[in-house]
């Protein structure tokens, strides 16, 4: 395998060592998707900084996925021969699992930490992958420069958090606009109309994710386009209507 298909064939991962609660469950589903989408494409090499947080769930997602996949390789790219050095026990201890259960290891730079050796590390991330999988919810951060060396580069770039955003944008949206339906004379309507409404705004919907220049996030892409149940106001119900 040439270096060039080597690359192709490889995605990276980067994002922010703190997760907030709220999101981690979602994330972690999600990062499990799109591996799998990925590896349907033909990826089979993920490179992780083995760092806390995100980089602790993206390594543990491969594992789990190479368990029904065992062409899959876990490599991990670390900054420096300390990187844990001053993490808990805890962090400690989940960072030796994924060194112990990893496919290959390799040292950026084998020498204990250094100013400078985190974005060494970040750079050896981008110049070994054609997919960047990122988490980042926020600028000035290690993982805003990894992303945008993936951007200069032509890396594909899939920021987990804007897809996040987008689904939690569609649920709140379609919630929203159901209350509206219900709560106006557009509760008498045909149903079939109301079918036709929903079908218009959750396409005109997409179509702005793509106007954007993003991707429509999976779960709004393949969900069924049905109107919300009506909720029944308790007037009606005790006027028996």
């Amino acid at each position: 395998m040439t270096k060039a298909e080597r690359k192709s064939k490889t995605a990276s991962f980067t994002g922010h060592r703190r997760i907030s609660c709220k999101d981690l469950s979602g994330l972690q589903a999600e990062l499990e998707s799109i591996i799998d989408k990925l590896i349907s494409e033909g990826i089979l090499f993920f490179i992780s900084g083995a760092a806390i947080g995100f980089d602790t769930i993206d390594a543990n997602a491969v594992l789990k996925a190479r368990k029904y996949n065992p062409n899959l390789k876990l490599i991990l790219a670390l900054p420096c021969i300390n990187q844990d050095s001053r993490w808990g026990e805890a962090d400690k201890k989940a960072y030796k699992h994924i060194l112990d259960n990893a496919d290959e290891v390799i040292y950026v730079s084998e020498k204990p930490y250094f100013p400078g050796c985190m974005e060494k590390r970040n750079r050896y991330l981008v110049e070994h992958s054609g997919t960047c999988i990122a988490y980042m919810t926020r600028g000035r951060s290690g993982t805003s420069q990894t992303v945008r060396m993936a951007n200069e580069n032509g890396l594909t770039i899939i920021n987990l958090a804007d897809k996040m955003r987008g689904e939690k944008v569609m649920v709140d949206f379609e919630k929203s606009f159901g209350e509206f339906i219900d709560g106006n004379e557009y509760d008498k309507a045909d149903e079939a109309v109301m079918e036709m409404l929903f079908t218009v705004v959750r396409s005109s919907y997409k179509a702005g994710f793509i106007a954007a220049g993003g991707e429509v996030p999976q779960k709004i892409a393949k969900q069924q386009i049905t109107r919300p149940a009506r909720i029944i106001p308790i007037r009606d119900f005790v006027n028996g209507k």
